[in-house]
């Protein structure tokens, strides 16, 4: 809801554009919370396990999974699911620039939160946290792949080692392709 001391907007824009907020933030915090679950999960792989093949236990929940799958299905699960964090903030942006351009007063009234300052505000700590988002956006993904990839190789199975080459490959063609998340330009 708008607040009642505040100049007239068109409502339903507001809660849309509150609500498309509210799903990119929530989005990126799980994403970057399951890639630090992710990626000690790897770094509790050990060559013993390796070689034996023994279950991987999953920290905190104590769920033991097949080693092998893991390091199949999990690639697959990160890339859909980066490709779903980044397409929410496609959309977003695109909300967000429509509405600076269509509906100007909601931007007077919108909390600003760190993703629409990176777009909205161009002042040194905004250049800062566009930094540290790309990270977490374009670096940290790739990083977790890769350590999938180096933590599996001394499994020696050249058919696993090459999904895994894969799907670093496809990581960074997303990347670059939602590569202007984080720029402010005008809407086409």
């Amino acid at each position: 809801m708008i607040p009642a001391s505040q100049t007239p907007v068109n409502e339903s824009h507001y809660d849309g554009l509150m609500s498309s907020m509210r799903h990119a933030r929530n989005r990126l915090l799980f994403f970057i919370l399951f890639l630090s679950y992710i990626f000690l999960a790897i770094l509790g792989t050990t060559d013993k396990m390796l070689f034996m093949q023994t279950p991987i236990n999953m920290p905190l929940i104590n769920i033991e999974l097949p080693l092998v799958e893991f390091y199949i299905v999990m690639p697959l699960f990160l890339l859909v699911l980066y490709f779903h964090v980044l397409y929410t903030f496609h959309s977003y942006r695109i909300f967000l620039l429509e509405t600076k351009v269509n509906h100007p007063a909601i931007l007077k009234i919108l909390p600003i939160g760190l993703y629409e300052g990176t777009l909205l505000k161009r002042d040194h700590f905004h250049r800062y946290v566009r930094f540290i988002m790309r990270l977490c956006l374009y670096v940290l993904p790739v990083l977790v792949l890769t350590a999938f990839w180096f933590r599996f190789a001394d499994y020696q199975s050249s058919v696993i080692s090459g999904w895994h080459i894969s799907t670093i490959y496809i990581a960074v063609l997303l990347g670059f392709n939602f590569r202007g998340l984080l720029l402010e330009e005008t809407v086409t």
